[in-house]
């Protein structure tokens, strides 16, 4: 497996993990602080996880290394459901 996104109850592995994008970010040496962000595009048939509590972690994986922690800000719904 390569990828596995793990967000709350919610396991996403490479078949469920439609596409995405990973930002890593790296500021000047006491420049300012930089984020990273992720955006992946996910298939679940849940209705329920559009409703995320603030601050709720999602961990991604790749290659069964943990390659982040990000906070989620948003979740969209992209097609019927």
């Amino acid at each position: 497996m390569r990828n596995l996104i793990v967000y709350e109850n919610w396991r996403f592995s490479d078949d469920s993990v439609a596409e995405g994008g990973v930002y890593l970010e790296q500021s000047l040496p006491g420049d300012a602080l930089g984020y990273d962000t992720i955006e992946p595009v996910v298939r679940c048939s849940d209705k329920n996880i559009v409703n995320f509590p603030p601050g709720a972690k999602m961990y991604w994986y790749y290659r069964d290394q943990l390659r982040g922690i990000y906070y989620v800000q948003s979740i969209q719904r992209q097609g019927p459901g």
